[in-house]
């Protein structure tokens, strides 16, 4: 007897009776679907958004820079919509700044690669 092209003998017994349901049999398990990408350009572990990454990871500091700042200097700030303004617009100036910063470090690493490549006679 076969079922979608596959034979009977490669299913697995059933724990129901006689009169089964779909919904009572037991169908194998696929396995887990992989949570990195399956694109690897879009992989971490490609230079060029290595480079994106650690340019733009001086926006770390700046956002702890803005913490520090809320909790040493803005004393004036009470309540919770100010702090909450603050944290907001910080939070679109370091957004702003990773992806200025990650891109000049990228455009940087790119310049340097070709003219790396530039000087390497191929004969």
């Amino acid at each position: 007897m076969t079922y979608a092209g596959r034979t009977a003998a490669r299913w697995p017994k059933s724990s129901c009776s006689a009169q089964c349901t779909p919904w009572d049999l037991r169908l194998p398990l696929r396995r887990p679907v992989p949570l990195r990408p399956r694109f690897p350009a879009l992989s971490p572990r490609v230079p060029r958004w290595r480079s994106f990454h650690r340019g733009g990871s001086v926006a770390i500091y700046v956002s702890l820079y803005a913490l520090g700042f809320l909790a040493s200097s803005m004393s004036s700030l009470t309540g919770f919509i100010p702090v909450f303004i603050y944290l907001c617009y910080m939070t679109l100036f370091t957004l702003a700044f990773y992806f200025a910063m990650g891109t000049l470090g990228f455009l940087s690493s790119l310049w340097f690669v070709v003219v790396i490549f530039k000087a390497v006679k191929a004969d």
